[in-house]
């Protein structure tokens, strides 16, 4: 059994680790020299042989002479020959850069700008994959991998990109039930696409009959309305009646839905108690029934809490988690408990020196 859990020492571990290990001069311009060929940094050129060979364009925003984390990404995944090599019969590579130390001309720095901000990238390394007319297809951030992985990652992205222009807005849309629709909405939702999502979900709350597409309108409502609100109220109670006693997991899903609203809206001075509320509830009515969601519920609200500087909030849930957690996942949330013991101590120990 895998424990799929956000942990914190895993988390802080790993930011130690990618803030190691730069990426130095020498590894650097091996990268440039033996893939000058196969990046370029001429957007309007390569978008021009995008448009005569069809092949889409993968552009990688990274900070190379100063970010830990595009310098991991280059020395990791895609300054590796294999993983252009895999990916080169499908699509063209475009390096958009933001150096600090390093010459660039006013020219590229001005495209670099212009295309940070036209595809919306908040952070670096990002890497963006369009097609041929510019329409972006996925939004990828930096996460540990191996350029393998990273290409499947970019592969699938495509092959999904493409079956939903397929699908969507062409006769065999109509035909689409069930699982089938719910699987294109999900790839619709991961590639980012809202116009095709809004297809398909119309499409979906007028044939389907379970709850898919009601949780996803759900969803949309609560992002602009009041729990309380009364047509938010009248889905709820909808979606609650498709699965009654919980036994497909619905109520799980409305109380991680509104944590996520709710945490979203949480003003600066509010009480993160406010959020967690639909999760405190559901382990309330549920908890001793859902043993295997129990103490992940209990970890995600432990993080939640700690993140808003509730430690001890935090280290009570995080102690549930423990109890309740399967014996193979008990270390992996010691280590998340102890992290946060130790946080604790450390803010006593600030506040005493005072």
């Amino acid at each position: 059994m895998l424990c799929k859990m956000f942990l914190f020492s895993r988390f802080f571990s790993l930011a130690l680790i990618m803030g190691s290990n730069p990426l130095n001069a020498i590894e650097m311009k091996a990268v440039e020299t033996e893939h000058s060929e196969v990046w370029s940094d001429d957007y309007a050129k390569a978008l021009q042989l995008s448009q005569a060979t069809g092949k889409p364009l993968l552009l990688a925003f990274i900070g190379s002479d100063w970010c830990p984390w595009s310098q991991r990404m280059i020395k990791e995944i895609i300054g590796k020959k294999e993983f252009t090599t895999e990916l080169q019969q499908q699509m063209l590579f475009v390096w958009v850069d933001f150096p600090e130390k390093s010459i660039m001309s006013k020219e590229r720095k001005s495209q670099n700008r212009g295309l940070k901000n036209r595809f919306a990238v908040q952070e670096l390394p990002t890497l963006v994959l369009v097609d041929a007319s510019g329409d972006e297809i996925v939004k990828l951030s930096y996460l540990p991998s191996t350029p393998h992985e990273m290409a499947i990652q970019l592969e699938n992205a495509l092959l999904d990109f493409k079956q939903l222009k397929n699908i969507v807005g062409s006769p065999r849309l109509a035909d689409l039930k069930g699982d089938e629709l719910e699987n294109l909405y999900k790839k619709a939702a991961q590639l980012g696409r809202e116009p095709e999502k809004k297809s398909l979900l119309e499409l979906g709350l007028k044939n389907d009959q379970g709850s898919f597409f009601l949780m996803q309108q759900y969803e949309m409502l609560i992002e602009n309305a009041k729990l309380k609100d009364p047509s938010v109220q009248r889905l709820r109670r909808q979606i609650m009646s498709k699965d009654p006693a919980n036994s497909k997991g619905v109520h799980l899903q409305l109380a991680l839905t509104e944590f996520n609203a709710l945490s979203k809206k949480l003003k600066k001075k509010e009480n993160p108690e406010k959020a967690i509320t639909p999760l405190v509830d559901y382990l309330r009515v549920y908890g001793s029934r859902d043993l295997e969601n129990n103490w992940r519920i209990e970890m995600m609200i432990a993080q939640f809490l700690y993140s808003k500087n509730h430690v001890e909030e935090a280290i009570s849930h995080a102690k549930m988690s423990y109890e309740t957690a399967p014996s193979e996942c008990k270390q992996e949330v010691a280590q998340s408990l102890e992290y946060l013991a130790s946080k604790s101590k450390l803010a006593i120990s600030n506040i005493s020196k005072r």
